[in-house]
């Protein structure tokens, strides 16, 4: 592989990774608070790919919580509207 086709195929796996992040998070039953969160894409830049795409070794992190929350559809209910208006921004 040349080095352009391993940095397609790591920004594809960052692309995936980030998707399935995305689908995980809009599966929760209630809107999240996630202030101050960040997310981290890595790889390792010394692996080498097959041609078919298998072995990116891509990784997806959230991490540095912050100020956010993780809500329980209880805890939501339980909210004020001006609270739960807050979180589905």
């Amino acid at each position: 592989l040349t080095n352009v086709e391993i940095q397609e195929l790591v920004l594809l796996g960052c692309i995936e990774e980030l998707a399935r992040l995305v689908a995980a998070l809009r599966s929760v039953p209630v809107p999240q608070q996630w202030i101050g969160s960040s997310v981290m894409l890595a790889f390792d830049a010394g692996a080498r790919p097959d041609r078919d795409g298998t072995g990116v070794p891509v990784r997806v992190h959230i991490f540095d919580w912050g100020r956010a929350e993780l809500n329980t559809p209880e805890r939501y209910a339980a909210m004020t509207e001006e609270d739960r208006a807050s979180r589905r921004k």
